[in-house]
């Protein structure tokens, strides 16, 4: 029997090494239901429409899935086993039964204060140029009427003259 240096067939065999990756992977389904519950929150505060909610999915499938093929190559050597998909499974099941419902509406509560805070800071900010434009259009909205009065009365003078004639 010789030793080699490297890695060896039987250590992905071992039932222990097997065991790491079954946990690993269901907290990897855990970190991916995770990562679906922030997709669903930022949707649910920022977009309203079905073709959103498509790309939404689809992102985080695209997403997930190359997380997942990482996954495999970094932890099991690109072997695809079964056992990794229950575990996955079971980490979802597992975060949607314990953890969403608490997390979703904390995480929603912080993105509407977040999202009300930058309103304000985007109010403040732009009071002074709201305020410039308010004031310039009164100003030209003035102006106009003025405009509009002399031309009205020049008309009125030009018919006036040309009746004389």
């Amino acid at each position: 029997m010789a030793f080699s240096a490297g890695f060896s067939d039987d250590m992905y065999t071992d039932d222990i090494f097997q065991l790491n990756i079954f946990f690993y992977s269901v907290g990897f389904g855990f970190a991916a239901a995770l990562i679906y519950d922030i997709f669903k929150s930022i949707y649910i505060c920022f977009f309203n429409s079905y073709k959103a909610f498509f790309l939404k999915d689809l992102f985080y499938i695209i997403f997930i899935s190359y997380l997942y093929f990482i996954f495999i190559l970094s932890i099991n050597n690109g072997k695809f086993r079964i056992y990794i998909i229950f575990g996955l499974g079971l980490g979802f099941i597992c975060w949607f039964l314990s953890l969403s419902s608490l997390f979703l509406k904390s995480f929603l509560y912080l993105i509407k204060c977040f999202k009300s805070i930058l309103l304000f800071l985007s109010k403040v900010i732009t009071f002074p140029l709201r305020t410039f434009i308010t004031i310039l259009s009164g100003k030209i909205l003035k102006k106009r009427i003025i405009l509009k009065n002399f031309f009205k009365n020049a008309k009125n003078k030009l018919k006036i003259y040309l009746k004389k004639r």
